[in-house]
């Protein structure tokens, strides 16, 4: 389900922070890691709003933090520019997204 712009309804769940709506779409079988056209997934979304539980849920349910945007953007670096490295360190975790020091 897409609508005329592109996001599915995973993403507008994920951007607004609807836990039931996104376990409901997950358990329906919706793919976590569909891109919208801009290349945002529903857990680049969910890192923007800075939701850690629905980012655990989303990589949970087989959410890959390493898709990147059109603009080369990860969800990390999406939690890093929006809310800093405490949401992005503690909750997207160290993996092969996160530059190394």
């Amino acid at each position: 389900m897409v609508d005329k712009h592109g996001p599915n309804c995973l993403h507008h769940a994920a951007s607004r922070s609807s836990q039931r709506l996104i376990n409901w779409l997950l358990e329906e079988c919706i793919d976590p890691n569909l891109p919208d056209p801009d290349g945002w997934t529903a857990l680049h979304w969910a890192a923007k709003r800075g939701n850690s539980e629905i980012i655990e849920g989303l990589k949970e349910a087989g959410a890959i933090s390493s898709n990147e945007n059109i603009y080369g953007r990860t969800p990390y670096m999406v939690a890093m520019y929006h809310h800093g490295p405490s949401l992005a360190t503690g909750v997207l975790e160290l993996d092969e997204t996160v530059p190394s020091k």
